[in-house]
């Protein structure tokens, strides 16, 4: 039995609206969101990551700003993960 092309667009359109869906849920600070909720261990490799790209950054003479605001977020995660 051969699926007719109407047969295969509900499908479609319901995992576009899916994902459209998941994608309005998630926001312009889904990545921070998903760090923050990480837990305890997730925090900790944050920072250590925010840490080792801020002193890559300055031993090339450049100063990133992202770096300290990932670490804030690394001890919120911590703390968050604690807490729970």
């Amino acid at each position: 039995m051969e699926e007719t092309e109407e047969d295969r667009r509900p499908k479609r359109k319901k995992k576009k609206r899916a994902i459209e869906e998941h994608h309005k849920n998630q926001g312009f600070f889904s990545a921070e969101h998903g760090i923050m909720n990480s837990g305890v261990l997730g925090g900790v490799a944050v920072m250590v990551g925010a840490v080792v790209w801020f002193v890559v950054g300055l031993l090339a003479d450049r100063i990133f700003f992202y770096p300290p605001i990932l670490f804030v977020i690394g001890i919120v995660a911590v703390i968050r993960g604690i807490a729970r």
